[in-house]
């Protein structure tokens, strides 16, 4: 190796030095704390869109979920006019918006929840934004409802009345359709739960 003073070789006293140096940072500053890296790699893992924006509402920070989506320049002009941070004067903290507000952009649905970032003073330092992909959920809802209205519909336009009841003594009415009244008289509502009156109260006892 180099010898600048000829037989005396540095790269002994080189080391050592490197090595308190190395082991101050570790004891001291924590140059090795695993918790950053840990953040780091939770962040980037997230599938969910994650945004963090300064008090003036800019993006700081974006893991990359929330990169690709603002690639698009379509998708991104929509999220500026639906996710950004309420007018106030930065530095001042601002109540939060309701969460579970739904952002529909690009033919997707999010679930957007936000949570201001505050100082230890309390003043307003900016906005963490998490946008939760629900449009399969939301897809799989909507396809449940229509079969509930198409079965509904069915139900009720059946000759008659139709029923769902639970197996005890007194017929408990579980379900029961709008055709009841025209039979009975009495809205199904009163038979429901027994709310009002047992469906063997409107038997006659030869028919029961």
């Amino acid at each position: 190796g180099l010898r600048p003073f000829g037989f005396l070789d540095l790269t002994p006293a080189g080391f050592a030095v490197m090595g308190v140096m190395l082991a101050r940072g570790v004891y001291t500053q924590k140059i090795f704390d695993i918790k950053p890296v840990a953040l780091d790699v939770l962040f980037d893992g997230i599938p969910d869109v994650v945004l963090v924006l300064d008090a003036n509402g800019t993006v700081v920070n974006a893991n990359p979920a929330a990169r690709v989506l603002l690639e698009s320049t379509v998708i991104r002009q929509q999220l500026e006019g639906t996710v950004k941070l309420r007018d106030g004067a930065a530095g001042d903290a601002v109540p939060p918006e309701p969460s579970d507000a739904e952002v529909v952009t690009g033919g997707r649905t999010f679930l957007r929840s936000e949570t201001e970032l505050l100082s230890r003073g309390g003043s307003r330092l900016g906005t963490l934004i998490v946008l939760r992909d629900i449009t399969e959920r939301k897809r799989a809802a909507q396809k449940l409802q229509h079969s509930r209205d198409r079965y509904v519909s069915l139900v009720n336009n059946i000759p008659g009345a139709t029923y769902q009841r639970a197996l005890d003594a007194h017929r408990t009415m579980r379900y029961m359709s709008a055709g009841i009244e025209a039979i009975t008289g009495y809205p199904r509502a009163d038979f429901v739960d027994g709310a009002v009156r047992s469906y063997e109260s409107v038997i006659h006892p030869e028919d029961g």
